[in-house]
């Protein structure tokens, strides 16, 4: 224990830490991706980093969120190390995209506006499947 206390450092976003285990807790709840303003070790400025959340773990005295950046192997971002995270209405599984399209005519999106947008480009693609073939009114 004398260890950890000689090493801990305070973290410099510690009022916040709380407030983004619960924001990215929901991100990874509702598999949607998220912007990271993101510090490394050494760096002078934030990096934008868009990525996938995986999951959360608590070790060596910090909160990690493991996440993949693209497809890449999962990467450990420091939770005190984020400065600004931004839930994205991009959802990260098709899943949810492929139920919606399986309702047909049935239901339509309304929100979030980006989902929407990308479920009128998927159908108008669809739709182009079939043009040629068949004359619609």
């Amino acid at each position: 224990m004398k260890n950890e206390l000689f090493l801990y450092k305070q973290t410099e976003n510690a009022h916040t830490v709380k407030d983004l285990l619960w924001q990215l807790s929901e991100a990874k709840q509702q598999q949607r991706y998220v912007l990271l303003e993101y510090k490394r070790v050494g760096a002078r400025a934030y990096e934008s980093i868009k990525v996938k959340p995986l999951g959360i773990m608590f070790s060596e005295m910090y909160f990690y969120l493991l996440a993949q950046v693209e497809e890449s192997t999962p990467i450990a971002f420091r939770l005190d190390r984020i400065g600004e995270c931004s839930l994205l209405a991009e959802v990260y599984t098709r899943g949810a995209k492929m139920w919606f399209l399986s309702q047909a005519e049935f239901l339509e999106v309304m929100e979030p506006a980006d989902f929407r947008q990308e479920m009128q480009e998927t159908i108008s693609r669809m739709l182009g499947n079939y043009q040629e073939q068949v004359q619609l009114p």
